[in-house]
């Protein structure tokens, strides 16, 4: 008998036809928003269209003026980088191995895997060496990293499982990943600008590669803080030999880990829980995403904790699953007979692995504690298994191996684990961090407020205010949502594999939920700080565009799709503060190009002093090719201490004299203009001390002298 095929009811007809119109007035909304970055040039996102109108303007913004091009000189920071990658693979592969995980995953999420827990392993080591003084040795370093590059290869000749293993990709979908990495490939080895990379994350790496050491800073509180992700940079100055080029290898390598990675991991996620096409969709949601592009290319490090999170949470839904897949070869001539076979047992090895690349993501940043390891731990215990108390012990034992040192160097040169937070709590037995500088950074990190109005700004800032929104990530993801309470609701999916990728899709929205309350209560609400949470973002929004086989609704994903995609490729090649856009400008042309170096930067470079530059307010201090040394503006600032008493009075002309020569201090550049930024209302703040009378009355005591513009840079004056 022949059965008829089941039509579709009129009101859901309806319901998606109303979601696709839905999706459309979001556009408009979304696109009639402006975009801050470039608010001075168009006053909303629809009209950054009308900046294609003069294609010349991009040859000289891609090119320089006059025109240069240049693309292969590249290549040694990409092959740097690609050994790094290499190297984190070997060592990735041979834990997994050794743990007896590999046979649970396919050859894709290997690889993932892999790399991830490799990186993690190669910062933690760095770390080791830095703390024994051993940081600055580069043939250390480099013969640490040849050893499972050399194993890789030595496998790969062996043909071991690893490689025999393999499964055919679509070449639509190759031929679509091609077209999406091609901006990141453009600007992952480009030199950083953005503040925060250039101030932060960079000087102290740059410091401990000149001096092997990477113990408790003074300078800058930022470098105190855990630097896993920043140790990217520090493995590439190492193998380059060379702090500027190595840091550009790093920044790839970090900029890999943050995109091109989480995208295969989405994809490879999505194949195994749900369809092909949900991992196709999540991971193109997920590379197209303004923010991912932004963070990866500039150095920034929020994706890699978003890559660390969601590995973190990848593992143990594997681990969960009621039946794991075991990846077995009967003939390594014919790929289609590596077929997964069911069992039972859960490895441990997947949990273990779970926590570590969640101690992972807390090794980049303190609220990855928050954000991955508190919710982790709670599926555990409260997870749909059978708990166990081992369970629990082993995935706590792995995070701390991941990040457990980071917390004991700050124990250790503090007394306070998680400095400079918890102030009050754990004090610092350094004497470096006062109750004042407490106060100050508790005020300008704290939420600023509870209130109706606060909340909603905080609403609309996350639905499409963002800069670095994606027009397709938030519609979809309601649609998505909406659509798994429905059917939570009607209780339809009583049994078979579609109920379990509702638990599995109601768990990431729950952990979602979790990190956008601690985001909203706890923090500064700044909205980079949830970059971490995008992949499980994606997940979601991949669900939501295939929630209904209705053609209207087909349709309208595909064009909000393509408009995604034609978005994001827009934003990537515009420039914007704190982005580099000098896509083909040689790489010489690009270390002293006015519009990247700061003129008195550039000054001292060319002309460097004969001792040591001690910058005042200016923290980027990257980019200097000479001795520096410098504070944020949160630390006790070195001209301060030499020139004042503490009782606040002025030390003697000769004293002063005498500590600026202890410090082989030369040379003094004071930046008014960014002392006076961080005084606005609501910055960070900046000693009251530094006032341009201070500078007059040392000058007027022969302490110092003008070196070119009035009370900018000066000169220490030697007593004859």
């Amino acid at each position: 008998m022949k059965h008829k095929r089941r039509q579709p009811s009129s009101s859901a007809d309806l319901r998606f036809f109303l979601a696709a119109v839905g999706l459309v007035l979001y556009l408009f909304l979304f696109f009639q928003s402006p975009f801050g970055p470039l608010a001075a040039f168009v006053s909303c996102r629809a009209f950054l269209l009308t900046l294609f109108l003069n294609p010349a303007v991009f040859v000289e913004l891609w090119c320089g003026d006059p025109v240069q091009f240049a693309i292969l000189d590249r290549l040694p920071l990409f092959l740097c980088a690609a050994v790094c990658l290499l190297a984190a693979y070997g060592l990735g592969h041979f834990t997994l191995r050794i743990t007896c995980v590999t046979k649970f995953l396919d050859p894709l999420e290997r690889f993932v895997f892999s790399t991830a827990i490799g990186l993690s392993l190669f910062s933690t080591l760095l770390l080791i060496l830095g703390l024994c003084g051993l940081a600055g040795q580069c043939w250390l370093v480099r013969g640490l990293t040849m050893i499972p590059v050399l194993s890789v290869f030595l496998f790969t000749a062996k043909g071991t499982e690893s490689t025999k293993k393999g499964m055919k990709i679509p070449y639509s979908l190759l031929g679509l990943s091609f077209l999406l990495v091609i901006p990141y490939f453009l600007a992952f080895p480009l030199p950083p600008v953005e503040y925060d990379v250039v101030s932060y994350h960079l000087p102290g790496v740059k410091e401990t590669f000149l001096t092997g050491d990477f113990g408790f800073r003074t300078d800058s509180v930022y470098t105190n803080m855990p630097f896993g992700a920043e140790m990217y940079f520090l493995w590439g100055m190492l193998l380059y030999g060379d702090w500027y080029h190595g840091a550009l290898a790093g920044k790839i390598v970090l900029g890999f880990t943050g995109s091109l990675l989480p995208s295969l991991a989405l994809f490879s996620f999505g194949r195994r829980f749900f369809t092909n096409t949900i991992g196709v969709i999540a991971a193109v949601l997920y590379l197209t995403t303004p923010w991912v592009y932004y963070i990866s290319v500039t150095g920034l490090i929020d994706c890699a904790v978003a890559t660390y999170l969601f590995l973190a949470v990848y593992a143990l839904a594997v681990f969960q699953s009621p039946n794991q897949f075991l990846w077995t070869t009967e003939s390594t001539e014919n790929p289609k007979n590596a077929v997964p076979s069911v069992v039972k047992k859960k490895p441990p090895g997947l949990l273990f692995f779970s926590g570590f690349l969640a101690g992972s993501a807390v090794s980049c940043k303190y609220p990855a504690l928050l954000f991955a390891v508190v919710p982790l731990a709670a599926a555990i215990v409260f997870g749909s298994f059978s708990y166990k108390f081992r369970n629990f012990v082993l995935f706590f034992i792995a995070v701390l191996l991941a990040c457990g040192l980071w917390f004991g160097k700050n124990a250790a040169f503090t007394g306070n684990p998680v400095y400079p937070l918890l102030y009050n709590v754990f004090g610092d037995r350094t004497g470096t961090w006062t109750p004042e500088k407490n106060a100050r950074w508790t005020r300008v990190h704290s939420p600023s407020g509870f209130t109706l109005a606060s909340a909603s700004d905080s609403t609309t800032q996350l639905l499409w205010k963002s800069d670095y929104h994606s027009p397709a990530l938030v519609p979809l993801t309601l649609c998505g949502l909406i659509s798994l309470f429905f059917r939570y609701k009607n209780r339809r999916n009583v049994k078979g594999v579609q109920k379990k990728e509702d638990r599995l899709l109601f768990a990431i929205s729950v952990h979602l939920f979790f990190i956008l309350l601690c985001w909203w209560f706890l923090t500064h609400r700044m909205d980079r700080f949830l970059i971490p949470v995008l992949p499980l973002v994606a997940i979601l929004a991949a669900g939501g565009a295939v929630i209904s086989s209705n053609p209207v609704w087909k349709k309208t994903v595909l064009l909000v799709l393509g408009i995604t995609i034609a978005y994001s490729t827009l934003l990537a090649i515009l420039p914007q503060p704190g982005k580099y856009n000098r896509f083909f400008l040689p790489m010489q042309a690009m270390r002293t190009d006015p519009h990247r170096v700061l003129p008195w930067t550039q000054y001292y470079n060319e002309n460097p002093p004969p001792g040591t530059l001690l910058l005042i307010g200016e923290a980027k201090a990257f980019d200097f090719a000479v001795p520096v040394l410098f504070s944020s503006c949160f630390d006790d600032s070195l001209f301060e201490l030499i020139v004042k008493e503490k009782d606040g009075s002025f030390k003697p002309p000769e004293e002063i004299r005498r500590l600026f020569r202890e410090h082989g201090i030369s040379d003094i550049y004071v930046d008014w203009g960014e002392i006076a930024r961080f005084r606005s209302p609501g910055n960070y703040g900046f000693s009251e001390f530094i006032v341009p009378q201070v500078f007059d009355r040392l000058v007027r005591q022969g302490v110092l002298i003008h070196n070119g513009k009035e009370n900018e840079a000066f000169r220490v004056v030697e007593r004859k």
